[in-house]
């Protein structure tokens, strides 16, 4: 049975965290044996059931389990066109892409994108790296770790009131690719200087966005889409609602006439109260069943209000609130808060902790206090 009400909390320890607690630095997979990858992963859930034994944090005896292999899809697209200014972050556990610098640098008219071609995927560097890191984990692993790591492929969501599951078909979103494509200074110029080259880099970016997508379904036999991710992007909270319309929900608008009017799932990394009356004209709301954005004291109200159906996954972050420095009592009331303008309902409060002191270990465990205080007095209401 499934529960009717009642709100949920996630606290993701990064790399960072394990570093400046353990001294664990995150090995870059790509240049790892994958049996070092498998013992590194058993090591930190083992450190954390040992650190937070009470709390949903790791597991007494994990099982082995494969990190993902993948290169970022931004990053493989902009490579397939010159792109080598990435390098591993080990604090991020990911590659980092020099923001001022893209292939398509310099690009300033139509003509110059309509003669961008499709990349031959299987003939693309960090694509053959990839394949042949995925051969080694079929080698070396046991079929249930390599279907494990396969899962990454897709984002594979449950939702804990229905039960129901869902697998996200991952596209990169235009606002993300074409940054990643033409450095964010001139990607966001464009934009708003430039309507018809940005149309024709849309039209662009979503030709490349599928079909690099589609060769990896059709490498993984993972050929059907039952829904698809990354609706918006990253990037969306520095767009202004007219731009929204014009380019991230166009460009969501040609994702559900590929695929179908499927379950979906809509992301903003950042504070984006500006959008939230946008997000509700979406023509397929009501199949928008995730959403992941960043909380904003004193306007989840009006989230829930333009996307009354959808679960919400609510990143408590600074500058908005700072998680790691704050007392319990603040910690407590910012949990009360957000549960109470969710109605008690489709919430999960997600926490990204870096820091490694004392403090935030009690901060840690007072939020998980206080997601079950909420959900017990639900409970005997």
């Amino acid at each position: 049975m499934h529960k009717t009400s009642g709100i949920f909390g996630n606290v993701e320890l990064t790399p960072a965290w394990f570093q400046a607690t353990y001294g664990l630095q995150e090995p870059n997979p790509f240049e790892t044996d994958i049996d070092e990858l498998v013992e590194h992963t058993i090591k930190k859930n083992k450190l954390l059931y040992e650190r937070f034994p009470e709390l949903p944090l790791g597991e007494r005896e994990p099982q082995p389990s494969c990190p993902i292999l993948l290169y970022d899809r931004r990053i493989v697209i902009a490579a397939a066109y010159g792109e080598s200014a990435f390098v591993w972050n080990a604090q991020t556990a990911s590659f980092w892409v020099d923001k001022n610098f893209g292939p398509w640098k310099g690009f300033n008219d139509v003509s110059s994108v309509l003669k961008v071609e499709v990349p031959d995927w299987e003939n693309v560097g960090l694509v053959q790296e990839m394949l042949a890191k995925w051969e080694q984990v079929r080698e070396k692993t046991d079929d249930s770790i390599y279907d494990n790591a396969i899962e990454w492929l897709d984002f594979d969501w449950q939702n804990p009131y229905t039960g129901r599951k869902y697998r996200f078909s991952d596209d990169a979103s235009f606002i993300d690719l074409g940054l990643f494509l033409c450095g964010s200074t001139e990607f966001f110029t464009i934009l708003a200087a430039g309507p018809q080259l940005a149309q024709a880099m849309l039209e662009k970016c979503f030709e490349l966005s599928t079909s690099y997508s589609s060769f990896l379904r059709g490498v993984f036999n993972r050929q059907k889409v039952t829904a698809f991710s990354s609706l918006g992007g990253d990037n969306s909270c520095n767009l202004s609602g007219q731009m929204y319309r014009q380019y991230a929900m166009a460009y969501d608008a040609m994702r559900v006439k590929r695929y179908g009017n499927l379950p979906c799932n809509l992301h903003s990394c950042g504070p984006s109260s500006h959008l939230y009356e946008v997000w509700s004209t979406y023509p397929n709301r009501d199949n928008i069943v995730l959403m992941q954005t960043r909380g904003i004291p004193g306007q989840l109200h009006k989230l829930k209000k333009a996307l009354p159906n959808t679960f919400l996954q609510i990143t408590i972050h600074q500058p908005q609130f700072d998680f790691e420095n704050e007392s319990p009592e603040n910690i407590q009331k910012i949990v009360e808060h957000y549960a109470k303008e969710a109605g008690y309902q489709n919430l999960e409060l997600v926490v990204v902790v870096n820091q490694a002191t004392e403090k935030v270990d009690r901060n840690i465990r007072s939020f998980y206090e206080v997601i079950g205080q909420i959900n017990s007095q639900l409970l005997q209401s």
